[in-house]
């Protein structure tokens, strides 16, 4: 979710220092490389060529959650639904998967204003 919320505000910064987070986690290379990035950040994409590769309905949904709601700032009933039956109906995944996109557009858009450099790529 933070990968994506990064690659969609085109934030470099963001998306370096948690792509190392990500791969410490257990998320493949594979998985890191087939989000879009910048321009070529859309639902349509993420549908495409992300969530085709995830291992489970739970993770794909997660996924097309929040690119929906960074498309578009909201979801729609099915996704909400659909994402909701993936995480066990519980609605607190669904509270903690839009604060994350929330909090992470936030740090997103501070690294971008300011300028911050990614100490990866430096």
């Amino acid at each position: 979710v933070i990968l994506l919320t990064g690659a969609r505000h085109k934030s470099h910064t963001e998306f370096d220092l948690h792509q190392g987070e990500a791969l410490r986690a257990g998320v493949s290379m594979d998985i890191i490389s087939s989000i879009p990035r910048d321009e070529d950040f859309s639902l349509a994409k993420v549908k495409s060529n992300l969530v085709p590769i995830l291992a489970n309905d739970r993770e794909k949904a997660i996924a097309f959650f929040a690119a929906e709601l960074l498309e578009s700032c909201g979801v729609s009933d099915s996704t909400y639904n659909c994402t909701k039956e993936s995480v066990g109906g519980e609605d607190s995944v669904l509270v903690e998967i839009t604060s994350i996109v929330g909090y992470y557009t936030h740090a997103a858009y501070t690294l971008n204003v300011f300028k911050i450099p990614s100490v990866i790529n430096s």
